[in-house]
């Protein structure tokens, strides 16, 4: 038996911008972008302070992906880039997730900063 996601409940999108190269100059180089559709996304914004001590807000999020219902369900990888309607992001770990009663990838975590 498969775990189901209420369908109702991933009714939000991203663009996917595989991660390709970067040059010496630090400039990263991604793939075309590949439209990802029924997902669900947390965002948080979260209050940083960086080097100069002036505290500023950072959102973070993390985006849920399911093989029954996610199209397409791609192999999600680090360091591609995600595109919501609230912001871009960066895919820093990829938490794969097997379902509890057999050796069947269920669903995916993508944390993005």
């Amino acid at each position: 038996m498969s775990l189901r996601v209420n369908h109702k409940l991933l009714n939000q999108s991203f663009d996917y911008y595989e991660f390709e190269k970067e040059d010496v100059w630090a400039a990263t180089t991604y793939k075309d972008p590949v439209t990802v559709k029924h997902v669900r996304i947390d965002e948080a914004p979260e209050t940083v302070v960086i080097a100069s001590d002036v505290p500023r807000v950072v959102c973070r999020a993390v985006a849920f992906a399911y093989a029954s219902d996610t199209t397409p369900f791609l192999e999600f990888k680090r360091r591609a880039k995600v595109v919501t309607k609230n912001g871009e992001y960066i895919i820093n770990k990829v938490v794969k997730i097997n379902e509890p009663s057999q050796d069947k990838l269920w669903s995916v975590e993508l944390e993005l900063v």
